[in-house]
């Protein structure tokens, strides 16, 4: 690469942000956001994609040239231009030119017309588009413009049907709308005539032919800027002449930068899938999943506050049970410690009760089917050896489970007596 030869020193502190930039396939220029100008850099050979002074930190806007770029006019039958994505244009592109239209990123604007929709695209090659996603300075740039369409449509403004041309230096942006659509977008460079580049009547002789074959009317007006030697010719060839005539014109990035820093585009190769996200934007690409784990988190707190709030109900009915439990089998014992412990003593060391120390068996048998799996117990009697229990589960094979559990941990016939599938859950009553 050649040495860089800049307006900013390279030792400058504070990096740079650069408000514009122009680029025309072998040099660039750049506008800072402080008014400093960086002259423009020379490159060896031409690059894909311009290296930026190692004091630039991110690049605002830049002006792409369309003469690195795939443009192709196009009309398909369509009843409104919203139903055109990247997808049809591309299709369109492979059968019309036979272009490989995956090798490209698209940008593109059309409008309805007579016969369906109608307009212009632009492609900018997928390995210029990688080469900008990987280099830390560009991939922030939000705008990367086509430097033709900004000229040409600014010149333009409010005119359904015209020819526009905007010369600088080394050539001229050419295009033609009618009815609103561009009907064909250009750049001729005058260096391509020879050693000489194109004198003033060649590059009029291929505005003008140009022109024809986009479709200019005679009637149409022709607008723009254009220099002295140039205009006195087309004004010849031309009608209804509504162009400005300069003695002195701009070169190609001066007339890039002059364009206003807060001109509108509605043409921006930075856009859907490849659009910088702003804060906001980029929060909405998480709010539909953000706002979905919100809910599931609320209803999963509703239900876990429901879950706690029924188990403390089914724990002070097991608490009941168990005190009741207690003042049976010890009607003269008034203080409990330890309900169960107290209970399994008393049967233990009194040797008299057989029914009591069968009753304690059977309600630690209960405790720990309750242990294995929630369930709620409606009532629990215990009469001559026998024992019977009240209660909902929620499905029936959960109550075939309680019932083999009891058989193996009683030793006894587990029979159900009584069931309710009416509800939600099962109602059932058992006794062993």
């Amino acid at each position: 690469m050649d040495a860089v030869e800049a307006a900013i020193p390279l030792d400058e502190a504070e990096p740079l942000v650069v408000e514009m930039a122009s680029w025309d396939g072998s040099s660039l220029m750049c506008r800072c956001q402080d008014g400093q100008t960086i002259d423009a850099v020379a490159h060896a050979g031409e690059l894909s994609v311009p290296l930026l002074p190692e004091e630039v930190n991110s690049v605002e806007r830049c002006f792409w040239p369309i003469e690195l770029l795939l443009v192709r006019t196009f009309n398909m039958p369509l009843s409104d231009p919203k139903l055109l994505d990247g997808a049809i244009l591309a299709q369109e592109i492979a059968d019309l030119s036979g272009e490989d239209s995956g090798a490209f990123w698209l940008a593109w604007h059309a409008g309805k017309t007579d016969k369906g929709v109608s307009g212009v695209v632009f492609g900018l090659p997928q390995s210029t588009r990688q080469m900008i996603s990987e280099d830390s300075a560009w991939q922030t740039c939000p705008q990367l413009l086509v430097d033709a369409w900004e000229h040409l449509t600014s010149f333009a403004g409010d005119l359904e049907s015209c020819a526009v041309i905007d010369e600088d230096a080394s050539g001229a942006f050419i295009g033609y709308r009618r009815e609103g659509v561009w009907r064909g977008i250009r750049r001729i460079n005058r260096n391509i005539g020879g050693e000489n580049g194109l004198s003033d009547e060649e590059l009029a002789k291929q505005i003008i032919l140009s022109w024809q074959a986009m479709g200019l009317e005679a009637t149409d007006p022709v607008t723009g800027r254009v220099g002295t030697a140039l205009g006195n010719i087309l004004m010849q060839e031309i009608g209804e002449w509504q162009v400005e005539i300069v003695d002195a014109l701009p070169d190609r990035h001066q007339a890039n930068l002059e364009l206003a820093s807060e001109l509108p585009s509605v043409l921006n190769f930075r856009h859907g899938k490849w659009a910088i996200k702003s804060g906001w934007q980029g929060f909405k690409v998480w709010k539909r999943p953000l706002l979905l784990a919100l809910g599931l988190m609320l209803i999963w707190s509703v239900v876990t506050t429901f879950n706690i709030y029924s188990m403390n109900r089914q724990a002070d009915d097991y608490s009941s049970a168990v005190e009741a439990a207690f003042h049976r089998g010890l009607p003269n014992e008034s203080v409990m410690l330890d309900p169960l412990a107290q209970l399994r003593q008393a049967g233990g060391s009194s040797g008299q009760s057989e029914s009591g120390q069968q009753f304690l068996q059977q309600l630690q048998h209960v405790s720990e089917l309750y242990q294995s799996g929630a369930w709620e117990m409606k009532e629990l009697n215990f009469q001559n050896g026998k024992m019977q229990m009240s209660g909902v589960v929620k499905d029936i094979d959960s109550l075939n489970r309680m019932k083999e559990q009891l058989q193996q941990k009683s030793g006894q016939q587990v029979v159900i007596s009584d069931t309710d599938l009416s509800g939600e859950k099962v109602s059932f009553r058992m006794k062993w």
